[in-house]
């Protein structure tokens, strides 16, 4: 590090949150720098708290925020698919005249009454739009700060942090706190942003750009690859358990409504035979009610596309981090050695700026209660 970056590494700008904090979860690992990860990543240790002093609070109220908008938007829909499948199972129990009591009335009333409230909560509170906005807040906060690691205004000779560099962070930060819901559409036209000019004549010292280098991987890249495979795995096991079952129950349904064919065409008049008819039918109309419960829950969480989606991405970033590798491995000068590397990582967070706003067309488009 050179300049006035260097001449504050001995004394951090603000103590850094406590990894081990009883508040602080590991999905922060990334946005947290300890004081073990300051000795480590000496040379970044100006840099790293500046940012974490600008930007956590905002990321931290955002992350929150989504969280919470989130839990409640997932607990709506499940509550809104299982409850509306049972009110409508329940009217036709009523209908196939097997029940003379009134409680499955009863059922379908509250059954029906549980869905209507959970859909309006669901569209008064915009509970979706909530989540994907400070979702959205939570990730710019995160392309901040490892985008600010990488800005030339840092590396080239004789910069570093100046008030006008924090200025600057700060700005966007605030930008980013005036986000609204209404905006959330008009943030899918996406741009790419172009590199940084200026990256050739950035130089590094060689435990400076080390220290760079080996912060990406363990903080930003291996973090990303370890969430894109585990939201991968777990996508897979919830599409593999709703994938077949609406198919199933459709094929059950047309058997139902060929066994009461056949049952009315060849069997003679008999009470048992027309109980089981009548039973096949009501089992011919449930069958479909409780696969559109389970579409609506895929359509909901879009299980089968993200699970391809974080797949793709996990591998994306495999090639990123063999890449890094094999720059730091070659026997060149320093100053190509820095130019590769600050491209190679502003290519890094702008394939994960893209793959958020993927993921944020998808869920957008997502039908909740399709």
């Amino acid at each position: 590090m050179s300049g006035k970056a260097a001449s504050h590494a001995q004394s951090p700008i603000t103590p850094p949150l406590d990894v081990n904090h009883p508040n602080q979860k590991p999905e922060d690992y990334d946005m947290v720098d300890s004081e073990k990860d300051l000795t480590h990543f000496q040379p970044l240790s100006d840099i790293l708290t500046s940012c974490h002093k600008i930007l956590f609070r905002r990321y931290q109220k955002s992350d929150k925020a989504a969280i919470r908008h989130q839990k409640y938007h997932k607990r709506l829909t499940i509550i809104a698919a299982v409850c509306g499948a049972i009110a409508v199972l329940f009217a036709i129990i009523q209908l196939s005249g097997f029940f003379l009591f009134p409680w499955p009335m009863w059922v379908e009333v509250l059954a029906a009454l549980i869905t209507f409230v959970a859909v309006v909560l669901g569209i008064e509170q915009a509970r979706h739009p909530r989540w994907l906005l400070e979702r959205h807040k939570a990730e710019r906060c995160r392309f901040l700060k490892f985008r600010a690691l990488i800005d030339p205004a840092l590396w080239t000779e004789g910069a570093g942090i100046t008030p006008n560099w924090e200025q600057q962070l700060r700005d966007k930060v605030h930008e980013i706190k005036r986000l609204t819901r209404n905006a959330l559409h008009g943030l899918l036209m996406h741009e790419v942003s172009d590199i940084p000019s200026g990256l050739s004549q950035c130089v590094i010292k060689e435990d400076g750009l080390n220290a760079l280098v080996n912060y990406f991987k363990e903080k930003r890249i291996c973090e990303q690859m370890t969430y894109f495979e585990k939201s991968s795995k777990k996508s897979e096991r919830f599409n593999k358990f709703t994938r077949y079952a609406p198919p199933i129950l459709f094929f059950l349904s047309i058997f139902a409504v060929l066994g009461h064919f056949v049952i009315d065409i060849f069997s003679k008049p008999h009470h048992g035979m027309h109980t089981l008819s009548i039973l096949l039918i009501a089992l011919a109309a449930s069958f479909p009610v409780i696969g559109a419960g389970i579409r609506t829950l895929r359509s909901a969480h879009e299980f089968a596309r993200l699970a391809s989606l974080y797949r793709a991405k996990h591998n994306a970033l495999k090639r990123i981090h063999d890449t890094l590798d094999e720059i730091m491995n070659e026997k060149i000068a320093i100053q190509n050695k820095t130019e590769q590397v600050l491209h190679t990582l502003w290519q890094c967070e702008q394939f994960l700026e893209d793959e958020h706003y993927e993921w944020l067309r998808l869920m957008i488009e997502a039908e909740w209660y399709g």
